[in-house]
């Protein structure tokens, strides 16, 4: 297992394999844990809530892409959706950053 994919996992990455029709991905769960609703206003916060209900994020591990799919695409909240998942892939990223130091400098994580 590469060092990418360890700490993809270590993150909270799944990994899923497909190998007939040579899909290997990494997802992402817990998308309000990635996204964050501190500050969010209650009406805002359950319509945020249902959009990530509906929407899968994950790496793919082919393409080096963080990705997502929207069940409702069609819906009047595509705009909300790419906003969302912009959020969620800065802090999937920055996270990924952060352990891949921590793992090069052998430091421990503050918990």
């Amino acid at each position: 297992m590469t060092i990418k994919m360890q700490i993809l996992k270590r993150i909270g990455g799944n990994e899923w394999k497909n190998d007939e029709k040579g899909i290997h991905r990494v997802y992402f769960d817990n998308l309000v844990d990635w996204y964050g609703l501190e500050g969010i206003r209650k009406d805002q916060e359950s319509k945020i809530r249902s959009v990530l209900k509906r929407t899968k994020v994950w790496y793919d591990v082919k393409t080096g892409k963080i990705s997502y799919t929207d069940t409702c695409r069609e819906s009047h909240d595509s705009m909300m959706v790419g906003q969302i998942f912009e959020t969620i892939k800065k802090n999937i990223i920055a996270r990924y950053k952060l352990e891949k130091q921590l793992s090069e400098n052998q430091v421990q994580a503050p918990e």
